[in-house]
């Protein structure tokens, strides 16, 4: 019966050893973390889940992103009314030009303090890399900023 106890609280010393050090230890504003923030976001967004892409951005940026989808003219005569409507609305978009394809063969990120750059590489090979721009924000990262870069030939 002793060595049940002992065991029962070695493995509930190892457990809370193990809480502690995570919670306390880590950091979570790594590489994988940025770049998994931006692979939830794709994820969203081919899902055309508008609001769970826009909750994966900083408020600017889903304003800016509500911005130039209306000024692009892509929505013809109706303007997105916010950032779920914007993601939504190109998404439509490119399925309807048969550019909806989100498969990635890499997502890297370089993490400097609460600023992160990630790039995305697609398999398709015949797309633009993209850019994104992350920030750390109250525990999460945060997309504020897209670019596309040219893939590599």
């Amino acid at each position: 019966m002793r060595a049940a106890a002992r065991r029962t609280s070695a493995a509930a010393l190892a457990g809370c050893l193990a809480v502690a050090l995570t919670s306390c230890g880590g950091d979570p504003r790594t590489e994988e973390g940025a770049a998994d923030t931006v692979e939830a976001y794709l994820e969203e967004f081919a899902d055309g889940d508008g609001a769970g892409a826009c909750d994966l951005m900083t408020e600017d940026y889903a304003e800016e992103f509500v911005d130039d989808w209306n000024e692009s003219g892509f929505g013809a005569d109706e303007e997105a009314e916010d950032c779920a409507d914007a993601v939504e609305a190109s998404l439509a978009l490119a399925e309807g030009l048969g550019e909806a394809d989100f498969d990635t063969t890499d997502i890297t990120a370089e993490v400097d303090g609460d600023r992160a750059t990630a790039t995305v590489e697609y398999e398709d090979g015949d797309s633009d890399d993209e850019s994104y721009d992350l920030v750390y924000d109250d525990g999460d990262w945060l997309i504020d900023g897209q670019e596309e870069v040219a893939a590599e030939q």
